[in-house]
């Protein structure tokens, strides 16, 4: 086996062993959980709670009293906008969660890594999610403070 055939695989094992202990130590970690979830998703749930809560508040009130003039300001309706897909994107990004909840049955081990499984393999959604959420988290904190001016 020539030199470079040999570094390839020893790296592939190497990746392979990084993948399966990544995905033990996530096993592991939801089993002992007490709401079936890693650590990292379970405050990635409680922030996006709050955001789609205040998201849809500020949706509720920028329709009804605060800004009930008979034309809005331009940045009084951007804001509605933003709140309006900014409760959206948190929503979808809790039914994401949910998905990875741990389900309670006979086989908590096995189901626990079959979970792992599902984060590892769902990350990129879950981060692409929380990208796009960030963004509108900046985007309202922004209008909010020209509104306050």
């Amino acid at each position: 086996m020539d030199p470079f055939s040999a570094f390839s695989l020893a790296a592939n094992v190497v990746q392979f062993i990084e993948f399966g202990a990544r995905l033990i130590s996530q096993s592991s970690e939801i089993y002992k959980s007490t709401r079936g979830l890693t650590i990292e998703h379970a405050e990635l749930e409680d922030a996006c709670l709050n955001l789609s809560s205040l998201s849809a508040s500020l949706a509720e009130s920028s329709a009804d009293s605060i800004f009930n003039t008979i034309r809005r300001s331009q940045k009084e309706e951007a804001l509605r906008r933003i709140a309006v897909a900014c409760k959206k994107i948190a929503d979808e990004l809790l039914a994401t969660l949910r998905k990875l909840n741990l389900d309670d049955g006979p086989h908590r081990k096995l189901n626990s890594f079959r979970q792992a499984l599902k984060n590892v393999w769902g990350k990129g959604k879950v981060r692409s999610l929380e990208a796009k959420l960030n963004k509108y988290k900046h985007d309202l904190s922004l209008h909010l403070a020209a509104i306050a001016r």
